[in-house]
């Protein structure tokens, strides 16, 4: 909205409209979540409870919570970007143009 009330201000100073009908408009508040990260602990069981579930997500799991993938790098990897023999991880699948490669050890 904020955007839309400057263009249509700047319109105004250009004598294109002669009412910056944005103006009028109250947008409401928005409440800011406050982010708060895991303990240890809590990740751990998580981890546990996956594993011990064999819940289909615990790979996503564990690429979230060791090596603190992104959401976007989770969802933009695939099979070409891992190599087991070498225990690498290749992140470069996402939206952005940063690519990194992981080493994870943990067999």
């Amino acid at each position: 909205m904020k955007i839309l009330r400057s263009l249509l201000s700047n319109a105004i100073s250009e004598d294109l409209i002669s009412k910056n009908a944005a103006a009028a408009v109250r947008l409401p508040t928005v409440r800011k979540r406050r982010n708060s990260a895991w303990s240890v602990d809590e990740a751990r069981r998580l981890l546990e409870s996956a594993r011990d579930e064999a819940d289909p997500l615990y790979a996503v799991y564990v690429l979230t919570l060791v090596l603190g993938l992104r959401e976007g790098e989770v969802l933009g990897l695939d099979w070409k970007y891992v190599d087991l023999d070498a225990g690498e991880l290749y992140v470069g699948g996402n939206s952005s143009s940063e690519s990194v490669t992981s080493s994870y050890g943990g067999r």
